[in-house]
Parts: structure tokens; sequence; C-alpha cells
């Protein structure tokens, strides 16, 4: 994208490496969303559930991040 500005929004690479690079920009975006959002899960039930948080099995929580 750097080198799409600096040349004038002129893309020099081919149609595929542009629709690769889009497609990776926003799938980076998505998995960076979902990855707070699993962090925030299991720090609420850390706070609010701390016995039950103790309880589940870590291979549990990770699968949870997972899906």
């Amino acid at each position: 994208r750097v080198h799409y500005h600096f040349s004038g929004n002129n893309w020099i690479f081919g149609e595929i490496s542009c629709r690769l690079i889009t497609a990776l920009f926003y799938g980076n975006i998505y998995c960076s969303a979902q990855t707070i959002a699993c962090i925030s899960l299991r720090r609420y039930l850390a706070v609010v559930k701390p016995f039950l948080y103790r309880r589940m099995a870590k291979s549990t929580l990770a699968v949870w991040m997972c899906l």
C-alpha cells in the first residue's frame, strides 16, 4: 500500500497481488479484533467467576479462542 500511494495511486504489481494484499490486510484486522475479544472474555471470566475460571482446563479455553 505504501508503494501504491508513493507511485501516485498506480498499482504496478497486478490485479491478483492487489486482491491478495487487500485480503491479507482485512484478514489481519479481523483476526486482531477476535484476539482482543477472546482476551477480554478470559479476563472477564477471571474477574467475575474466578473459581469457574480456575476449574476450567486451559485446553478448553484454547479451543474457545480457536473458534
